[in-house]
């Protein structure tokens, strides 16, 4: 079971759109709202639903963790409430679900201004907090976390160093012993917060950096330049989307929710 994690604020008029999308995935949402419109919008949608001041966003999408954390699921996804989502991203995820990754996303996203109809692409290395799959044992202080010592050099995504210490789910740490990688010092209960509860910016890249601070690899799953997740840019977002690659791109043939949107303007 996937848990579906939206932050929501402002635009009720292309969340409800996103909204819409949602409803085809195989996800079950969670979204935390700072307006009444929003809530008007998850009551009428029926998804479950929760209200948190949005500033700081770091502390809104923690709480949301939480609140998700109160129900059973195995994966957590994060969208924003601009954020379209194709089934096909699922599907490419299959296998990374099947062996139990712990983080995992995508490097490709494509944006589109709905004011001037232009449109960009983002294909890199780094993995967008936009379609990420969180596993619950990352996050659940209820699941045994374990601190472990690599015995020698270990490169991955993130490189570790002989007698560095990481706190790994206990299921990662013992396939680690097994394959004499390192060893169990010690099994512990522990919490771990994605974001920095101050952080309004930048938000990618802090949950990464929190997650590699406790060994936590983040993966990147190959779609290559396959349109799966489009970020649909209006005044409201702090980047503009002249800050990624603008493209010729018919966007519209991926995501034809775009046409309704533009006639909302």
């Amino acid at each position: 079971m996937i848990k579906l994690l939206i932050a929501l604020w402002k635009r009720p008029e292309i969340t409800r759109i996103v909204f819409e999308r949602v409803k085809k995935l195989p996800v079950e949402p969670i979204c935390i709202y700072s307006e009444d419109e929003s809530k008007e919008l998850c009551r009428e949608f029926g998804f479950e639903s929760y209200f948190f001041e949005n500033d700081p966003l770091g502390k809104k999408l923690n709480f949301g963790v939480e609140r998700a954390l109160e129900s059973q699921w195995d994966y957590m996804m994060q969208i924003g409430s601009d954020d379209l989502v194709k089934e096909e991203l699922i599907e490419s995820y299959k296998p990374f679900i099947e062996r139990r990754s712990l983080v995992f996303g995508v490097g490709c996203i494509y944006f589109y201004d709905i004011r001037t109809g232009k449109t960009a692409l983002h294909y890199g290395g780094q993995v967008f907090g936009c379609g990420r799959m969180i596993h619950r044992a990352v996050l659940d202080s209820n699941i045994l976390k374990a601190r472990f010592r690599y015995g020698h050099t270990y490169s991955g995504q993130v490189v570790r160093k002989r007698g560095q210490v990481s706190i790994l789910p206990v299921f990662v740490a013992e396939k680690y012993e097994r394959k004499g990688i390192g060893e169990i010092l010690e099994t512990i209960n522990c919490k771990t917060k994605l974001w920095s509860d101050g952080r309004n910016n930048g938000m990618d890249f802090d949950s990464e950096f929190r997650l590699n601070t406790i060994g936590i690899s983040v993966e990147r799953v190959d779609i290559g330049k396959s349109p799966f997740i489009l970020d649909i840019k209006t005044e409201e977002n702090l980047h503009k989307i002249e800050e990624y690659n603008l493209i010729d791109f018919d966007i519209m043939k991926y995501f034809p929710e775009i046409n309704g949107i533009r006639r909302l303007l």
